[in-house]
């Protein structure tokens, strides 16, 4: 399915306003219904055309960047194998410097208790 031409989209019809940070949806249709006098169900069906337009967008572009993908995946599969490799050491540093920690922290207080 191709994406309709933005000449054939109804002048009141403005897609790119979605994508502004403040775009408030509530606000969108009431002006429509307010000002422009858009029916709900031709305002519907426009977004349903819209969101096709879009979902075919996007596989589109899925398709066209198949194999960047993949690779970006098979990427964040290594990584993940190397974090999961590191685990258990990270965890043992962690374990022996917490231990460390009680050993000094608990000198540090018996240092104290003598020096009062």
């Amino acid at each position: 399915m191709e994406a309709r031409f933005a000449s054939s989209l109804p002048l009141w019809f403005k897609p790119e306003s979605f994508t502004n940070p403040d775009f408030d949806p509530e606000r969108y249709v009431t002006e429509l219904k307010r000002y422009v006098r858009v029916p709900l169900e031709v305002l519907s069906s426009e977004l349903q055309s819209h969101l096709s337009d879009l979902n075919a967008r996007l596989v589109d572009t899925v398709n066209a960047e198949y194999d960047e993908l993949l690779r970006l995946c098979s990427q964040l599969s290594s990584l993940a194998g190397a974090a999961l490799r590191m685990q258990t050491p990270l965890e043992e540093v962690q374990a022996h410097v917490r231990g460390v920690r009680e050993t000094v922290g608990a000198e540090a207080s018996a240092l104290a208790r003598e020096l009062e």
